[in-house]
């Protein structure tokens, strides 16, 4: 069993590193989404311009 302290201590750490976590999945979440969006605008480009030739 951990001491009064000692919990205190790891229930910090713990909720530091879940707040890390969460903010790094959000913002690794956005960037997925941009990246699908750029990958439909080329993939939209490139059908357009082989329509064209």
């Amino acid at each position: 069993m951990l001491r009064g302290s000692e919990r205190e201590t790891a229930l910090s750490k713990l909720k530091k590193a879940t707040d890390r976590y969460e903010i790094q999945a959000k913002g690794t979440q956005e960037e997925i989404t941009n990246l699908f969006l750029l990958r439909q605008k080329c993939s939209e480009n490139l059908l357009h311009t082989s329509k064209t030739m």
